[in-house]
Protein backbone atom coordinates (compact mmCIF):
# COMPACT_ATOMS: atom_id res chain seq x y z
CA UNK A 1 0.00 0.00 0.00
CA UNK A 2 2.77 2.32 0.69
CA UNK A 3 4.26 1.36 -2.84
CA UNK A 4 1.05 2.57 -4.33
CA UNK A 5 0.76 6.01 -2.46
CA UNK A 6 4.12 6.87 -3.67
CA UNK A 7 2.82 6.61 -6.98
CA UNK A 8 -0.57 8.93 -6.03
CA UNK A 9 -2.02 5.11 -6.24
CA UNK A 10 -4.83 4.62 -3.47
CA UNK A 11 -5.93 0.84 -2.95
CA UNK A 12 -8.11 -0.43 -0.11
CA UNK A 13 -7.23 -3.59 1.07
CA UNK A 14 -10.16 -5.58 2.90
CA UNK A 15 -9.24 -7.91 5.06
CA UNK A 16 -9.80 -10.28 8.16
CA UNK A 17 -9.60 -8.31 11.56
CA UNK A 18 -6.06 -9.44 12.66
CA UNK A 19 -6.27 -12.72 15.08
CA UNK A 20 -6.21 -12.89 18.69
CA UNK A 21 -3.43 -15.46 20.21
CA UNK A 22 -3.94 -16.87 23.23
CA UNK A 23 -0.41 -18.34 24.25
CA UNK A 24 0.77 -18.91 27.77
CA UNK A 25 4.23 -19.60 26.28
CA UNK A 26 6.71 -17.09 27.36
CA UNK A 27 9.14 -17.46 24.67
CA UNK A 28 8.60 -14.27 22.50
CA UNK A 29 9.52 -12.19 25.89
CA UNK A 30 12.37 -14.31 26.77
CA UNK A 31 13.75 -13.56 23.82
CA UNK A 32 13.61 -10.11 23.72
CA UNK A 33 10.80 -10.33 21.06
CA UNK A 34 8.57 -7.34 20.92
CA UNK A 35 5.99 -5.68 18.45
CA UNK A 36 7.42 -2.49 17.10
CA UNK A 37 6.50 0.81 16.13
CA UNK A 38 6.02 -0.19 12.49
CA UNK A 39 3.81 -3.47 13.54
CA UNK A 40 0.82 -1.22 14.98
CA UNK A 41 0.76 1.23 12.25
CA UNK A 42 -2.97 2.15 11.42
CA UNK A 43 -2.13 4.66 8.68
CA UNK A 44 -2.63 2.55 5.52
CA UNK A 45 -5.66 1.87 4.14
CA UNK A 46 -7.14 -1.93 5.69
CA UNK A 47 -11.12 -2.01 5.74
CA UNK A 48 -10.81 -4.66 7.69
CA UNK A 49 -14.29 -6.14 6.11
CA UNK A 50 -16.32 -2.39 7.26
CA UNK A 51 -18.35 -3.44 4.09
CA UNK A 52 -20.94 -1.07 3.31
CA UNK A 53 -19.72 2.21 5.38
CA UNK A 54 -16.67 2.80 2.78
CA UNK A 55 -17.49 4.82 -0.35
CA UNK A 56 -15.54 2.72 -2.99
CA UNK A 57 -15.88 5.24 -5.77
CA UNK A 58 -13.10 7.46 -3.75
CA UNK A 59 -10.13 4.47 -4.28
CA UNK A 60 -8.53 3.69 -7.27
CA UNK A 61 -8.93 -0.29 -6.83
CA UNK A 62 -10.04 -2.57 -3.87
CA UNK A 63 -7.76 -5.16 -3.27
CA UNK A 64 -9.34 -8.49 -1.02
CA UNK A 65 -7.39 -11.09 0.97
CA UNK A 66 -9.42 -13.85 -0.31
CA UNK A 67 -10.13 -15.81 2.00
CA UNK A 68 -12.39 -19.53 1.58
CA UNK A 69 -15.90 -20.01 2.98
CA UNK A 70 -14.70 -22.89 4.65
CA UNK A 71 -12.57 -20.61 7.13
CA UNK A 72 -14.51 -17.84 7.23
CA UNK A 73 -17.96 -17.69 6.64
CA UNK A 74 -19.00 -14.87 8.07
CA UNK A 75 -16.08 -12.88 6.53
CA UNK A 76 -16.91 -14.20 2.95
CA UNK A 77 -20.23 -13.11 3.43
CA UNK A 78 -18.99 -9.69 3.70
CA UNK A 79 -16.46 -10.29 1.35
CA UNK A 80 -19.31 -10.56 -1.68
CA UNK A 81 -20.62 -7.49 0.03
CA UNK A 82 -17.62 -5.54 -0.43
CA UNK A 83 -17.30 -7.26 -4.72
CA UNK A 84 -21.13 -6.07 -5.14
CA UNK A 85 -20.74 -2.48 -3.83
CA UNK A 86 -17.09 -2.02 -5.40
CA UNK A 87 -18.70 -3.42 -8.85
CA UNK A 88 -21.43 -0.72 -8.83
CA UNK A 89 -19.33 2.21 -8.45
CA UNK A 90 -17.36 0.64 -11.42
CA UNK A 91 -14.15 0.45 -9.41
CA UNK A 92 -11.18 -2.06 -10.11
CA UNK A 93 -11.03 -5.28 -8.01
CA UNK A 94 -8.38 -7.20 -7.67
CA UNK A 95 -9.07 -10.41 -5.35
CA UNK A 96 -5.55 -11.99 -4.29
CA UNK A 97 -5.97 -15.31 -3.72
CA UNK A 98 -3.74 -16.95 -1.23
CA UNK A 99 -4.46 -20.38 -0.35
CA UNK A 100 -5.88 -22.05 -3.63
CA UNK A 101 -9.57 -20.57 -2.47
CA UNK A 102 -10.79 -19.29 -6.52
CA UNK A 103 -13.33 -21.42 -6.74
CA UNK A 104 -15.91 -19.29 -4.90
CA UNK A 105 -15.54 -16.82 -7.57
CA UNK A 106 -17.04 -18.92 -10.23
CA UNK A 107 -20.07 -18.82 -8.87
CA UNK A 108 -20.37 -14.43 -9.31
CA UNK A 109 -22.22 -13.24 -11.86
CA UNK A 110 -20.78 -12.22 -15.15
CA UNK A 111 -21.21 -8.87 -14.74
CA UNK A 112 -19.64 -8.45 -11.42
CA UNK A 113 -17.07 -10.78 -12.74
CA UNK A 114 -15.95 -8.19 -15.41
CA UNK A 115 -14.42 -6.13 -12.80
CA UNK A 116 -12.03 -8.42 -11.48
CA UNK A 117 -8.99 -9.73 -11.63
CA UNK A 118 -7.93 -12.88 -9.83
CA UNK A 119 -4.38 -12.07 -8.71
CA UNK A 120 -2.97 -15.79 -7.69
CA UNK A 121 0.55 -16.13 -6.62
CA UNK A 122 -0.09 -19.84 -8.01
CA UNK A 123 1.44 -20.95 -11.48
CA UNK A 124 -1.40 -23.02 -12.75
CA UNK A 125 -3.74 -20.84 -14.41
CA UNK A 126 -7.56 -21.04 -12.73
CA UNK A 127 -9.91 -23.04 -14.30
CA UNK A 128 -12.73 -20.05 -14.50
CA UNK A 129 -13.75 -17.22 -17.00
CA UNK A 130 -12.14 -14.06 -15.26
CA UNK A 131 -9.33 -11.69 -15.98
CA UNK A 132 -6.47 -13.55 -13.67
CA UNK A 133 -2.66 -12.71 -13.52
CA UNK A 134 0.09 -14.52 -11.84
CA UNK A 135 0.82 -12.26 -8.68
CA UNK A 136 3.21 -13.98 -6.75
CA UNK A 137 5.01 -12.79 -2.75
CA UNK A 138 7.56 -10.96 -2.87
CA UNK A 139 10.08 -9.33 -0.22
CA UNK A 140 10.59 -5.54 0.81
CA UNK A 141 12.67 -3.48 3.40
CA UNK A 142 13.47 -5.09 6.71
CA UNK A 143 11.92 -2.63 9.64
CA UNK A 144 12.75 -5.57 12.62
CA UNK A 145 15.31 -6.40 14.73
CA UNK A 146 16.71 -9.49 14.10
CA UNK A 147 18.63 -12.21 15.65
CA UNK A 148 22.41 -12.12 14.64
CA UNK A 149 23.20 -15.19 16.10
CA UNK A 150 20.89 -18.36 15.31
CA UNK A 151 20.52 -20.84 18.23
CA UNK A 152 18.33 -23.65 16.44
CA UNK A 153 19.15 -25.56 13.38
CA UNK A 154 15.83 -25.38 11.91
CA UNK A 155 12.31 -23.52 12.19
CA UNK A 156 9.07 -23.83 10.91
CA UNK A 157 7.02 -21.22 11.45
CA UNK A 158 3.26 -21.69 10.35
CA UNK A 159 -0.42 -23.41 11.36
CA UNK A 160 -1.53 -27.08 10.74
CA UNK A 161 -4.00 -26.51 7.78
CA UNK A 162 -3.66 -29.88 6.15
CA UNK A 163 0.18 -30.08 6.38
CA UNK A 164 0.36 -33.43 8.96
CA UNK A 165 1.38 -35.21 6.25
CA UNK A 166 3.69 -33.63 5.06
CA UNK A 167 5.31 -32.74 8.53
CA UNK A 168 5.81 -36.14 9.27
CA UNK A 169 7.83 -36.99 6.33
CA UNK A 170 10.32 -34.21 6.73
CA UNK A 171 10.36 -34.15 10.19
CA UNK A 172 10.92 -37.96 12.20
CA UNK A 173 12.47 -38.48 15.65
CA UNK A 174 15.85 -39.76 13.62
CA UNK A 175 16.11 -35.73 13.36
CA UNK A 176 16.38 -35.90 17.00
CA UNK A 177 20.00 -34.45 17.03
CA UNK A 178 18.78 -31.05 15.29
CA UNK A 179 17.72 -28.47 17.52
CA UNK A 180 14.06 -27.45 15.61
CA UNK A 181 11.73 -24.81 16.81
CA UNK A 182 7.94 -24.77 15.57
CA UNK A 183 5.39 -22.00 16.02
CA UNK A 184 1.77 -22.55 15.25
CA UNK A 185 -1.56 -24.21 16.45
CA UNK A 186 -0.16 -27.36 16.03
CA UNK A 187 -0.47 -27.51 20.05
CA UNK A 188 -3.87 -26.21 19.74
CA UNK A 189 -5.32 -28.52 16.49
CA UNK A 190 -3.05 -31.86 16.51
CA UNK A 191 -1.06 -32.24 20.15
CA UNK A 192 -1.23 -35.98 19.79
CA UNK A 193 0.95 -35.55 16.59
CA UNK A 194 3.00 -32.91 18.81
CA UNK A 195 3.21 -35.23 21.62
CA UNK A 196 5.35 -37.75 18.86
CA UNK A 197 8.11 -35.30 18.41
CA UNK A 198 9.45 -34.60 21.90
CA UNK A 199 12.36 -33.13 20.02
CA UNK A 200 11.08 -30.64 18.44
CA UNK A 201 10.61 -27.54 20.85
CA UNK A 202 6.45 -26.48 20.37
CA UNK A 203 5.53 -22.47 21.23
CA UNK A 204 2.33 -22.52 19.70
CA UNK A 205 0.27 -19.81 17.93
CA UNK A 206 2.67 -16.57 17.58
CA UNK A 207 1.39 -13.08 15.98
CA UNK A 208 2.18 -12.01 12.50
CA UNK A 209 4.93 -9.66 13.75
CA UNK A 210 7.10 -12.17 15.30
CA UNK A 211 7.89 -13.97 12.07
CA UNK A 212 11.00 -12.46 11.25
CA UNK A 213 12.43 -12.34 14.55
CA UNK A 214 11.46 -16.15 14.87
CA UNK A 215 12.96 -16.90 11.57
CA UNK A 216 16.27 -14.98 12.16
CA UNK A 217 16.44 -17.72 15.56
CA UNK A 218 17.36 -20.67 13.26
CA UNK A 219 20.14 -21.09 11.11
CA UNK A 220 17.15 -21.64 8.23
CA UNK A 221 13.31 -22.04 8.15
CA UNK A 222 11.66 -24.91 6.45
CA UNK A 223 8.36 -24.81 3.90
CA UNK A 224 6.04 -27.06 4.30
CA UNK A 225 3.18 -27.13 1.48
CA UNK A 226 -0.27 -27.74 1.69
CA UNK A 227 -2.01 -30.35 -0.79
CA UNK A 228 -2.40 -28.82 -3.96
CA UNK A 229 0.46 -26.80 -3.52
CA UNK A 230 3.29 -28.50 -5.35
CA UNK A 231 0.74 -29.39 -8.36
CA UNK A 232 -0.62 -25.83 -8.43
CA UNK A 233 3.21 -24.52 -7.86
CA UNK A 234 2.47 -22.05 -4.85
CA UNK A 235 4.95 -20.26 -3.29
CA UNK A 236 3.94 -19.22 0.05
CA UNK A 237 4.91 -15.79 1.80
CA UNK A 238 7.55 -17.84 4.36
CA UNK A 239 9.63 -17.83 1.58
CA UNK A 240 10.14 -14.20 1.35
CA UNK A 241 9.92 -13.42 4.91
CA UNK A 242 13.34 -15.97 5.49
CA UNK A 243 14.81 -13.78 2.64
CA UNK A 244 14.09 -10.72 4.52
CA UNK A 245 15.03 -12.24 7.89
CA UNK A 246 18.53 -12.79 6.21
CA UNK A 247 18.32 -17.02 6.44
CA UNK A 248 17.57 -19.52 3.88
CA UNK A 249 14.35 -21.39 3.34
CA UNK A 250 14.58 -25.04 2.59
CA UNK A 251 11.77 -27.05 1.02
CA UNK A 252 10.80 -30.19 1.79
CA UNK A 253 10.03 -32.26 -0.86
CA UNK A 254 6.76 -34.51 -0.79
CA UNK A 255 6.60 -35.83 -3.91
CA UNK A 256 6.95 -36.16 -7.78
CA UNK A 257 3.84 -34.25 -8.21
CA UNK A 258 5.37 -30.89 -8.56
CA UNK A 259 3.93 -28.54 -11.22
CA UNK A 260 6.78 -28.10 -14.00
CA UNK A 261 7.92 -24.18 -13.23
CA UNK A 262 7.50 -24.67 -10.09
CA UNK A 263 9.81 -27.78 -9.78
CA UNK A 264 12.64 -25.49 -12.13
CA UNK A 265 12.22 -23.01 -9.51
CA UNK A 266 13.05 -24.95 -6.56
CA UNK A 267 15.77 -27.25 -8.04
CA UNK A 268 18.73 -27.82 -5.87
CA UNK A 269 16.90 -25.84 -2.91
CA UNK A 270 14.56 -29.21 -1.62
CA UNK A 271 15.27 -32.01 0.51
CA UNK A 272 13.24 -34.85 1.06
CA UNK A 273 13.40 -34.74 5.19
CA UNK A 274 15.34 -33.22 8.06
CA UNK A 275 18.29 -35.55 8.31
CA UNK A 276 18.90 -34.52 5.10
CA UNK A 277 18.83 -31.03 5.56
CA UNK A 278 21.67 -31.34 7.80
CA UNK A 279 24.51 -31.69 5.07
CA UNK A 280 22.92 -28.13 4.34
CA UNK A 281 23.35 -26.63 7.73
CA UNK A 282 27.94 -27.66 7.49
CA UNK A 283 29.49 -24.79 7.51
CA UNK A 284 30.61 -24.72 3.96
CA UNK A 285 27.31 -26.14 2.79
CA UNK A 286 25.86 -23.68 4.52
CA UNK A 287 27.06 -20.83 2.63
CA UNK A 288 26.71 -21.92 -0.53
CA UNK A 289 22.84 -23.06 0.04
CA UNK A 290 22.54 -19.45 1.44
CA UNK A 291 23.90 -17.89 -1.77
CA UNK A 292 21.87 -20.01 -4.16
CA UNK A 293 18.55 -18.88 -2.61
CA UNK A 294 19.39 -15.43 -2.37
CA UNK A 295 20.35 -15.51 -5.71
CA UNK A 296 17.32 -17.38 -6.40
CA UNK A 297 14.56 -15.26 -4.75
CA UNK A 298 15.78 -11.73 -4.25
CA UNK A 299 16.19 -10.19 -8.01
CA UNK A 300 13.79 -7.55 -8.78
CA UNK A 301 11.45 -10.03 -10.16
CA UNK A 302 10.27 -10.59 -6.64
CA UNK A 303 10.25 -7.12 -5.10
CA UNK A 304 7.82 -5.02 -3.66
CA UNK A 305 8.44 -2.51 -6.19
CA UNK A 306 7.53 -4.83 -9.13
CA UNK A 307 4.45 -5.92 -7.51
CA UNK A 308 2.99 -2.18 -7.14
CA UNK A 309 4.13 -1.49 -10.71
CA UNK A 310 2.15 -4.15 -11.97
CA UNK A 311 -0.70 -3.44 -9.71
CA UNK A 312 -0.62 0.25 -10.87
CA UNK A 313 -0.16 -1.10 -14.80
CA UNK A 314 -3.53 -3.28 -14.45
CA UNK A 315 -5.22 -0.49 -12.88
CA UNK A 316 -4.29 2.60 -15.47
CA UNK A 317 -5.15 -0.45 -18.09
CA UNK A 318 -8.82 -0.75 -16.06
CA UNK A 319 -9.39 2.95 -16.98
CA UNK A 320 -8.88 2.84 -20.48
Amino acid sequence: IRELQKNDVDVVVSRKQPMTYDNDSNFLAEHKIEAEVDDLSVDINLDYMLGDLLDYSQFDAVMIEHRGMSVDLEGFIKELQIIKNAAAENVKIFIWDQDLWYSCIRDLPGKIREHITLLRPYYVAADMQVNQRFFPYFYSDVRKTLVKEPEYDLVYVGNVYGREAHFESFFSNKSSRLKILVSGNWTIRVPELVAKYPNIEWIGPTPHWSTLPLISLAKASVYLGKPGYDTEGLLTIRVFESLMAGRPCIFGEWGATYNFTFRKLLRDLHVKTAEEAKRILSFDAYSEYCRRFKDRFSGKEWSVETRANELIEMIEDGKK
